[in-house]
């Protein structure tokens, strides 16, 4: 196939509604191009990173990892030459994201080292994700003084940035990991209307998925509250969007699922709980590391509901 196919491949990408529909185009692309006799490189680096870019928002973390993995080879490559596209620094970051979502905490740990070799450290994006990290590392105090700076000059949902948006879904995320509940969920229902106020919250491809994940957190945040009936209005809402906009089997699905099973548990609905969390361990065990903790923490809760649907 030739190069014009390559091209029009890259244009349905741009018109995908769902992340992993882009991610298969822009895949084939890159196939098409690395096939050609003495293909383009530059472009070639491209559409794997744009690839990678899909791939991490529609929840494939391995090809994710495979994809941007090859676009940084190429562009070393490319460097050597003088003719690097420049890829490295974001692609790296993306990268530590994946390696995040996946389980694979070390890698991020080393990823993000590589790419702030490259990047002004006090950058927004740099900043959510090294709170991320601390938070996956147990310091989530450390990460509410990082982050709470970053949200101080926010005064409305038009005025947002995705980073602002970003940054205030994370502070939310870590007051949870501290246990300050109240805050979290002051934070998360703020984080919740900048995220409604802002024009393309919709648009998967071209930035988080933030309104649903706000829901997931508020639900969580909730059910640590021992407020029930609240934290499921907000896990169906955050189930509707991420669903609507990632796909059902998205691991951000899976994880909303998990949290549905465990109040279906509480409220010692049984046979739902099972479901739910058979359901969520689907989704997990396909698309995550087999370390990662949120699969181990469904596994248990699956095989405890399992033992309690049968004997109890």
């Amino acid at each position: 196939m030739s190069t014009f196919t390559a091209d029009c491949l890259r244009l349905q990408a741009g018109l995908c509604d769902h992340p992993g529909d882009a991610a298969i185009a822009l895949s084939a692309a890159a196939n098409i191009v690395e096939a050609q006799p003495e293909p383009d490189r530059r472009v070639l680096a491209e559409l794997y990173y744009k690839t990678g870019l899909h791939q991490l928002a529609a929840g494939r973390y391995r090809q994710c990892i495979g994809s941007l993995e090859t676009a940084i080879a190429i562009d070393d490559e490319l460097s050597l030459e003088g003719r690097d596209v420049g890829l490295e620094p974001e692609a790296r970051r993306l990268l530590a994201t994946a390696y995040l979502e996946f389980g694979d905490i070390r890698q991020a740990d080393q990823q993000l080292f590589a790419a702030s070799c490259f990047v002004d450290r006090s950058s927004s994006d740099w900043g959510i994700l090294w709170a991320r990290l601390l938070v996956a590392n147990g310091h989530a105090r450390a990460a509410v003084e990082l982050l709470e700076p970053m949200v101080a000059h926010i005064r409305g949902a038009k005025a947002s940035t995705i980073s602002d948006r970003t940054a205030s879904l994370t502070l939310g995320c870590a007051y949870r990991a501290a246990s300050r509940f109240n805050d979290a969920k002051n934070r998360l229902l703020v984080t919740a209307a900048l995220w409604q106020g802002s024009k393309s919250w919709a648009r998967a491809v071209e930035e988080p998925p933030g309104l649903g994940l706000a829901h997931l957190e508020l639900g969580r945040v909730y059910r640590a509250m021992e407020l029930p009936r609240e934290a499921e209005l907000h896990l169906r809402e955050a189930q509707h969007i991420l669903s609507t906009r990632l796909g059902p089997r998205h691991p951000f699905v899976g994880q909303v699922l998990f949290e549905r099973g465990s109040i279906a548990r509480i409220a010692d609905m049984k046979l739902a709980a099972s479901r739910l969390m058979s359901q969520a361990l689907a989704i997990q065990e396909s698309s995550l590391l087999p370390a990662h903790p949120d699969l181990a923490a469904t596994r248990q809760a699956a095989d405890q509901f399992l033992a309690a649907v049968t004997f109890g």
